[in-house]
């Protein structure tokens, strides 16, 4: 009887694993694709806080804002290295490390832990233009400062991050509804996998019950 029961829950450890295997893909993608967003992100931001702040701009040496703008290709150019330091992370993906989160994604949200990584990610564009001294963060003093106070970037715990919500590409959102549909199959094969456990036991115990 207990080969039965090994060979039931040998059957859904395949099963688990398969699962676990399509995740990782999910995976891959949903960080290229991030890559792929926060590239353009950075671009277009980039150019809507020059052009937001027209007098920084006009005051800044053109050899500085060409600095600016140099830093700020650098940071496209390594869009995806960012990705992977704070969207990689074990903790953020069930089939890497299991916990007890929730994976709903819905019109431009992703999940709400996912917020935070995210506007760090983002943040590292404030840092550029923090860096050059044409915003200023909140919390943050400096000398001579060309642009006025940020209202897209904070200060926070030594940390620059993006401050405002993230309206999430259809890409990121429809990767992480797949991402959820496999999470909810996952626990639903880890429940099986108990329960025949918890049988086999059951049954250990009343054969070892009968034979005395």
């Amino acid at each position: 009887m207990d080969k039965h029961y090994d060979v039931l829950i040998e059957q859904e450890a395949v099963k688990l694993e398969d699962i676990k295997n399509k995740m990782e893909d999910i995976k891959r993608y949903f960080l290229s694709s991030s890559a792929d967003f926060t590239r353009q992100w950075y671009e277009q931001q980039a150019k809507q806080l020059v052009m937001s702040n027209p007098d920084a701009a006009t005051q800044m040496p053109s050899e500085q804002l060409r600095a600016v703008k140099d830093d700020v290709r650098h940071l496209m150019a390594n869009s995806g290295l960012h990705v992977e330091a704070y969207l990689n992370r074990h903790s953020l993906w069930w089939h890497l490390a299991q916990n007890d989160k929730t994976y709903p994604a819905y019109l431009s949200k992703l999940p709400e832990f996912f917020s935070d990584p995210f506007k760090l990610v983002l943040g590292k564009l404030g840092a550029v233009f923090s860096k050059h001294q044409f915003i200023q963060l909140p919390e943050e003093q400096y000398g001579e400062t060309y642009g006025h106070e940020s209202h897209d970037f904070v200060l926070i715990e030594g940390t620059i991050q993006y401050r405002h919500a993230i309206a999430y590409p259809d890409q990121l959102t429809h990767a992480m509804q797949e991402y959820g549909i496999l999470h909810e199959k996952a626990k639903s094969i880890l429940q099986t996998v108990e329960r025949l456990q918890l049988q086999k036991k059951k049954e250990q115990v009343g054969e070892l019950w009968d034979s005395l």
